[in-house]
């Protein structure tokens, strides 16, 4: 079973069913969570991944877990973690070098940390190479 560091968008395009113009978004991040249910993958969160499903969705964060992340806990598909301080600070540094978000750059340092690709399509993270790894759930 192959870990992967999973971006807050994966979920809101899951939950939301998101389309971007012709892409069925919301479509290829199912698809993506349905692997992840059948043993293909395990998924990795930042707590700070739920802090902005959270956000972006209007809801405290244990709605968050019961109605987004519900099924992959259950399953025991899901570690959400919480980043070291070093990695953190590493993180803030980058961003304002980099003039990118925070989280991006957080959840980047994060998978290079523990050796795993991150699953997104924020195009931040494709900007990010020399840190991590990015690939979109559907060329998985």
């Amino acid at each position: 079973m192959q870990k992967v560091l999973v971006d807050s968008n994966i979920f809101l395009d899951y939950y939301l069913d998101r389309r971007d113009g012709m892409l069925p978004l919301g479509e290829f991040a199912f698809q993506f969570i349905k692997r992840a249910l059948e043993c293909e993958f395990f998924l990795i969160v930042c707590r700070e991944c739920v802090e902005e499903v959270s956000f972006s969705l209007g809801v405290n964060e244990e709605d968050v877990y019961k109605k987004v992340l519900k099924e992959l806990i259950e399953k025991h598909k899901l570690e959400v973690i919480d980043p070291s301080p070093k990695i953190k600070e590493t993180a803030l540094i980058a961003s304002r070098k980099r003039n990118i978000p925070y989280n991006d750059a957080l959840f980047a340092f994060v998978s290079k940390e523990i050796g795993v690709a991150v699953i997104t399509r924020d195009k931040h993270f494709f900007e990010l190479k020399d840190i991590a790894t990015a690939i979109k759930p559907e060329e998985l």
